[in-house]
């Protein structure tokens, strides 16, 4: 996906949105997902919860990859901590 592969040259940060199981039918979409995890930007990237696809299994036992539930609940306070975790 070109989209993805310009913001790994391009930018800081690479936004993602989404993993679901639409897009990962398609090998190209998998193949720009995985080198974005592999490259050493910051990916903020939403992701299907419930999807056990092996590409996000794989994104969640990652070392590097931290993981929040955002829920209507939660929703003000997971900006304010996405923003910090983007700041730092």
């Amino acid at each position: 996906m070109n989209a993805i592969g310009n913001a790994i040259k391009k930018c800081d940060v690479v936004v993602i949105d989404e993993i679901g199981p639409m897009e990962l039918c398609s090998d190209r979409f998998i193949e720009a997902i995985n080198n974005a995890f592999d490259s050493d930007k910051c990916i903020l990237a939403t992701i299907h919860f419930r999807s056990k696809h092996p590409v996000i299994e794989g994104i969640k036992e990652r070392e590097d990859v931290a993981i929040y539930r955002l829920d209507e609940d939660n929703r003000d306070e997971m900006l304010k901590t996405i923003v910090e975790l983007l700041k730092g």
